[in-house]
């Protein structure tokens, strides 16, 4: 899972800082061995994003039974 994170925040970040206008949450979660969910979630700023990536990690709500993560990147 975390490799998958990986390449898309390679694949997104290598555009140039100046051209970023919007920012991005990607938020997975493992519910089976085989069942990763991933979604993604257009913010208004890296603040918001990083204040709802941290909710979402450590939500009692949602129980992954593998696990869940959420990373914050700028795109196009």
């Amino acid at each position: 899972m975390k490799k998958l994170l990986l390449l898309i925040a390679s694949l997104t970040l290598t555009a140039p800082a100046a051209n970023a206008e919007s920012v991005w949450l990607i938020i997975t979660g493992t519910f089976q061995i085989e069942e990763l969910a991933i979604e993604k979630i257009q913010m208004k700023d890296m603040d918001q994003c990083e204040e709802q990536a941290a909710k979402w990690v450590s939500s009692k709500r949602v129980l992954p039974r593998f696990g869940k993560q959420a990373e914050c990147l700028e795109g196009k």
